[in-house]
């Protein structure tokens, strides 16, 4: 995070207040001062913590027509 802080929309995480209002939107991370990163970035730029367990939930994908006929009485 901390090569970005000096540029354009990245400048105002510099206040906490602000920075703290981190949140996952679409995919990636997002800022209430509508800051985000394009997540393949996040993916190229990611680091893999040694010795840590990836205990990421996996992401499940579908359509919304999926999704409904999932809930519907068999």
């Amino acid at each position: 995070m901390k090569p970005y802080l000096n540029k354009g929309i990245f400048i105002e995480l510099l206040k906490l207040a602000m920075f703290n209002t981190a949140h996952v939107s679409f995919d990636t991370v997002e800022w209430d001062n509508h800051a985000d990163f394009d997540l393949e970035v996040l993916y190229k730029l990611g680091k893999k913590i040694k010795g840590k367990k990836d205990t990421s939930v996996p992401r499940q994908t579908s359509s919304a027509a999926e999704a409904g006929s999932k809930y519907r009485k068999k």
